[in-house]
């Protein structure tokens, strides 16, 4: 009766251990490579960590074309819903010109690679999957070309260093 015990905890404990999922810090989605970005895409991370100081980088992948060198910059909106399914929605502005100082990017293949920090010095307060929705919003001829260049979007979490 103890050795089935025994073995049957065993087993408990070895099938809960290998159905956890590993934490994922990033999560990105490729889009149709002919029509670009042209709705809205779910993105989800896991921001367990509630003791270091974390930032959040939006990244994305942009051919590298005539639009995007005439376009300084182009607006998205980011909705947001906490593991408390509290819901935060904002619309930002993100640049495009390497002028602008603080743009990242990557040339590869003809692709611009870029990451924006999106919030630094981030104290998470509660723990678990954090839903991102990212959405184009602008509203400009030359923003709505700039969405056809985009074939790739994510976000990113880690630990920020500049804290």
């Amino acid at each position: 009766m103890i050795l089935r015990l025994t073995a049957y905890l065993l087993l408990l404990a070895a099938t809960v251990s290998c159905s956890t999922r590993p934490l994922q810090l990033t999560d990105f989605r490729e889009l149709d490579i002919y029509e670009g970005w042209n709705g809205s895409v779910g993105l989800a991370i896991d921001m367990e960590d509630t003791v270091n100081t974390r930032m959040l980088e939006i990244c994305m992948q942009i051919r590298n074309s005539q639009t995007v060198e005439e376009t300084d910059a182009f607006e998205v909106t980011i909705e947001i819903v906490s593991p408390e399914e509290l819901l935060y929605i904002e619309r930002i502005t993100l640049p495009t010109s390497a002028r602008e100082g603080n743009t990242i990017y990557t040339l590869t293949n003809g692709i611009r690679n870029y990451r924006w920090a999106y919030r630094r010095g981030i104290k998470n307060r509660v723990a678990g999957r954090w839903q991102f929705t990212i959405t184009p919003s602008g509203s400009s001829g030359l923003q709505r070309e700039i969405y056809k260049e985009i074939i790739g979007v994510g976000i990113s979490c880690k630990k920020d260093n500049n804290q």
